[in-house]
């Protein structure tokens, strides 16, 4: 909304570093040689936050009001249990001098790194896509499920996606899982005969930690849509 409200908006980028060594610019440096330059220090580093300013004029014309917003940024890292060949890390430099100047701004390093605002490259996410499509496209052979703890664990899930498909509640928290019992969720929750008339194709897990809920089914009745989320 302040986007498409203001006059105009400036933008300002904290980063780990500035320039690398063999990236300084000299005084007879044309215009591509200084973007040659730059563009070589600015895909060595990473932004670390990012400030945005937009500024609306008064009724009168007098004076602005600027609303200013910023957010840490951080590459977020692949899931290590992704199917197929791990996608590598973004790994980057850092000045020392840069981040003592952070640090006396009281940048807070634990909060973008806990919790910056993901992002990744567009040759990642290209890669990220492609490994996800080759893998939805691979017939999966079914696991077995043979330990009883195992079992009675995906029991009790479905028995929870059945009394929430039953119910009325708009979406299930289903208790926190590890990557073998996500694996289970996607399979038998995908089964017709644990959801008849419900269940349809579902598709591929996701695998990233922490709390979050990631949909591990989705089902349809009478013209309504239900999905299954199981806790990653």
């Amino acid at each position: 909304e302040a986007l498409k409200e203001c006059s105009f908006f400036a933008f300002d980028l904290e980063m780990t570093g500035l320039f690398t060594d063999t990236a300084r610019e000299e005084f007879l440096d044309d215009m591509q040689d200084r973007y040659t330059k730059f563009r070589e220090s600015a895909s060595q580093y990473v932004i670390t936050q990012f400030g945005l300013s937009c500024f609306t004029p008064s009724r009168d014309g007098n004076t602005w009001t600027a609303k200013t917003f910023n957010a840490y940024i951080f590459p977020e890292p692949p899931a290590q249990d992704l199917p197929g060949p791990p996608v590598p890390t973004r790994r980057f430099l850092a000045d020392a001098g840069s981040l003592s100047f952070l640090s006396s701004q009281n940048f807070d390093f634990n909060k973008w790194v806990a919790q910056g605002v993901p992002y990744m490259a567009l040759n990642a996410h290209e890669a990220r896509v492609a490994q996800a499509t080759q893998w939805q496209g691979e017939a999966r052979q079914e696991v077995a499920i043979t330990a009883p703890h195992d079992q009675a664990w995906i029991d009790d899930v479905l028995e929870q996606v059945r009394a929430w498909l039953s119910g009325d509640e708009p979406s299930l928290l289903l208790p926190k899982s590890n990557s073998w019992q996500r694996l289970l969720c996607w399979q038998e929750l995908g089964k017709e005969a644990n959801f008849p008339g419900f269940a349809q194709p579902p598709a591929a897990p996701t695998a990233s930690d922490g709390g979050a809920a990631g949909d591990a089914g989705e089902a349809a009745a009478e013209g309504g849509e239900a999905a299954a989320a199981a806790a990653t």
